[in-house]
């Protein structure tokens, strides 16, 4: 999809990319990339040829799922042909699954009754003052949340005053396996150290803040544990009506947060905020803030304005820090990042004119530089952390932005 902004004539191009947790070089070179899609009616006319293969239709149903495909430029020989109806078919199978798991975690977070049996059944992972619980992957060499069961849990609470499994929340990669047990964290807040000694004796595990997690648990692990900590972290914050100011309590599943005074309802936020990776031919731009780690480079970023469009955040941002004026905007895709408070970050790539001089706003940058690709290839060979310079890990958007530009074809 392309639009134009006609105030300032800067063309946006919305475009694929791969899952921003899949960091595989053959996924960086492709980038992201345009996709011509289907007709809605060659969609619907490919799910219902599917849903009818059961059916005494099936003919009439297949006849009329070829001739669309055929009248469409989308397919053009038998062979395709096949490959797409298998496609079909998984892709069915697949959506089901999604859709029923997508449905029961709806229905945990709505309904405090079947939340409640789920609690009884479920797998929790436990945090102290918002810092997991992990054990080493023997397999992998990679250290992993731990799950315990609802009796074990419960054994572990016991030696805390005032804590129980309804404290926990809902985790959305329950509806991954709804066959499975739901899964749910609970932290426990801070005490004293003889209590995390005590835990981690109980747990058989050790703690692990968030910065250290993103560089050493394993991906989907990680993404659970990130998605944990941005959940409990908004609850310990809201414990007062933002309306009224009397004390609020959350729901069974932990989805929102309802004053006892006024019934006002508070759900989980998430502030936009635009990652952009600026380029100029064959030279890209990266950045460093005084906090960031010694060494470290990023891409540029920023949250959104009250009012302001993505393509008016990345403009803007970029006029703000570097002083260059923005041409072009390709948004790539987003992820969730929960530090320092939870945020949707937007990656985008932005082309700047070629003759414009880097301004650094002093204020807001420590350094900021023209990197060419061979130097960001060098980088991105060695480990995070390693190096007199070196970019984000692998889970974060800044190092995929950077990596998708570096191995680009």
């Amino acid at each position: 999809m392309l639009s134009r902004v006609t105030s300032s004539f800067v063309k946006v191009q919305t475009c694929a990319c791969s899952q921003a947790c899949n960091i595989q070089l053959q996924q960086q070179q492709q980038g992201c990339r345009k996709i011509q899609l289907a007709p809605n009616n060659v969609i619907a006319a490919s799910t219902q040829h599917v849903r009818s293969f059961s059916s005494k239709s099936f003919q009439t149903s297949n006849s009329n799922y070829l001739n669309v495909l055929h009248s469409s430029s989308i397919l053009v020989s038998q062979g395709m042909l096949k490959t797409a109806e298998r496609l079909s078919c998984l892709q069915l199978r697949h959506s089901s699954q999604y859709v029923t798991g997508a449905r029961y975690v709806e229905q945990l977070k709505e309904n405090d009754d079947i939340c409640e049996a789920a609690l009884r059944n479920g797998q929790f992972a436990l945090f102290y003052d918002l810092r997991a619980f992990i054990q080493g992957d023997g397999a992998s060499k990679r250290m992993n949340l731990v799950w315990r069961g609802a009796d074990d849990m419960k054994q572990v609470l016991g030696i805390v005053d005032g804590m129980k499994l309804t404290d926990a929340v809902l985790m959305n990669s329950t509806g991954k396996d709804p066959d499975q047990p739901a899964r749910f964290a609970i932290n426990i807040p801070k005490a004293d150290d003889t209590l995390q000694q005590s835990l981690e004796r109980l747990m058989d595990a050790e703690t692990i803040g968030i910065r250290r997690a993103l560089f050493t648990l394993g991906r989907g692990y990680l993404h659970e544990y990130l998605q944990a900590y941005a959940l409990l972290q908004w609850h310990s914050l809201q414990t007062f009506c933002s309306k009224c100011g009397a004390k609020n309590k959350k729901n069974l599943a932990g989805s929102r947060r309802i004053c006892s005074s006024c019934s006002e309802v508070h759900y989980p936020t998430m502030k936009p905020i635009v990652i952009t990776l600026v380029t100029n031919g064959d030279k890209c731009l990266v950045a460093r803030q005084p906090q960031f780690p010694i060494g470290m480079y990023s891409a540029l970023a920023g949250f959104c304005d009250m009012g302001e469009t993505l393509e008016d955040t990345v403009r803007r941002e970029v006029a703000e820090e570097v002083g260059l004026e923005v041409e072009d905007i390709t948004y790539c895709f987003s992820q969730h990042w929960p530090i320092p408070s939870s945020g949707l970050m937007l990656g985008c790539y932005a082309t700047v004119k070629e003759d414009d001089q880097i301004l650094i706003d002093r204020n807001e940058l420590e350094d900021a530089k023209w990197m060419d690709r061979e130097e960001v290839q060098s980088i991105l060979q060695q480990s995070p952390g390693q190096g007199s310079q070196w970019f984000p890990p692998r889970y974060a958007i800044a190092h995929q932005l950077i990596a998708g530009w570096a191995f680009k074809k």
